[in-house]
């Protein structure tokens, strides 16, 4: 897994081909309850399948951002996976786009950090 920011938005992309639950779990769960990250990109281009476990870890993931109300969006799926998202439903809970740069248009955009201006 390798963690790069595009803006404000953490971008992982997946380097192993299979994702099981133990291996990128807790550091998905870090960006969220200890780096206080708030927008996620997953990138999925290198990730051939997917466990079950770690599907019910990304159902976790996306829960603990709608309770900081910020944003997961994935990316990079292959058919065998979009299929699986299909078949699970969770298409519809995950917004999913077909790559990185569309992934990154996904994403609501962020408001200016500088000081507010006195009127």
């Amino acid at each position: 897994m390798q963690d790069n920011d595009n803006d404000d938005i953490a971008v992982v992309t997946f380097r192993s081909q299979t994702l099981l639950d133990d291996e990128h779990g807790e550091d998905l769960f870090r960006l969220v309850d200890v780096q206080g990250r708030h927008r996620i990109l997953l990138n999925f281009a290198n990730v051939e399948s997917i466990t079950n476990a770690a599907m019910g870890k990304l159902i976790t993931l996306m829960l603990k951002v709608q309770a900081v109300r910020g944003e997961l969006v994935l990316c990079g799926l292959s058919n065998e996976l979009t299929e699986l998202f299909e078949l699970t439903k969770l298409d519809r809970l995950f917004v999913i786009r077909d790559n990185e740069a569309d992934a990154l248009g996904a994403f609501t955009p962020s408001k200016p950090r500088g000081r507010p201006t006195a009127a």
